[in-house]
């Protein structure tokens, strides 16, 4: 397997593995801001984002991508070529 969790599972129900629970946020962590704008958004968007990587601060884009389906050739050039434009116009 790809992932460690089989292992895991077996360590944990064959050997002397004992399992740790995280219920809750590490003491101080501020909460996650999400935003969803339309299009018409999109420069004050890249500006507010720039700003935001000049202040060395982490942001996180999504560009949402179905790999199985109708689309999905046409969807991934869509995606690479906003890359593109975020690593060469907005970010450089």
């Amino acid at each position: 397997s790809a992932t460690p969790i089989p292992r895991t599972l077996a360590l944990f129900m064959y050997a002397d593995l004992s399992i740790s629970v995280l219920d809750e946020l590490p003491a101080g962590r501020k909460p996650v801001k999400t935003f969803l704008l339309s299009e018409s958004y999109r420069k004050r968007i890249q500006d507010f984002i720039r700003k935001q990587v000049m202040q060395r601060h982490q942001v996180y884009i999504v560009c949402p991508w179905v790999e199985d389906s109708e689309e999905a050739e046409e969807d991934w050039k869509a995606v690479e070529s906003y890359y593109h434009t975020l690593k060469t116009q907005i970010f450089r």
